[in-house]
């Protein structure tokens, strides 16, 4: 379970990271709402392209068949055309991810459904 936690945080880390992935459309829902970047970065919410956010996961050590395992293989969720938020537990760490449609073109909102049974957090 410890590897799900560990893959769960650099996850967070990624979509929490303003350099990482295209804010376009994040930046202007953050504005609209009126919300401060800084802050919301820090609560771990942002975006992620999803070749990229994929990538460097795998870069990390991370093999497919782990990552769609632990649901953060799911592209409907992890798509700059999302913003993300991350779920915490009660000890901080992620466990997590919840996401509000940017565009018209999907579901309005998409949660993590499931870490698996051998390795559950969420």
């Amino acid at each position: 379970m410890n590897r799900t936690y560990q893959a769960y945080k650099l996850a967070a880390e990624l979509v929490s990271d303003p350099t990482f992935g295209d804010y376009t459309l994040a930046d202007a829902e953050i504005e609209r709402r009126k919300w401060d970047k800084n802050k919301v970065a820090s609560w771990g919410v942002g975006t992620v392209n999803y070749s990229e956010f994929r990538t460097r996961l795998k870069s990390a050590g991370y093999d497919a068949k782990f990552l769609d395992g632990i649901d953060l293989g799911r592209s409907n969720l992890f798509d700059n055309h999302n913003l993300i938020f991350t779920v915490y537990d009660d000890e901080g760490r992620p466990v997590g991810f919840s996401a509000r449609r940017l565009d018209d073109k999907g579901p309005k909102y998409t949660n993590t459904a499931t870490t698996g049974l051998e390795c559950a957090i969420f």
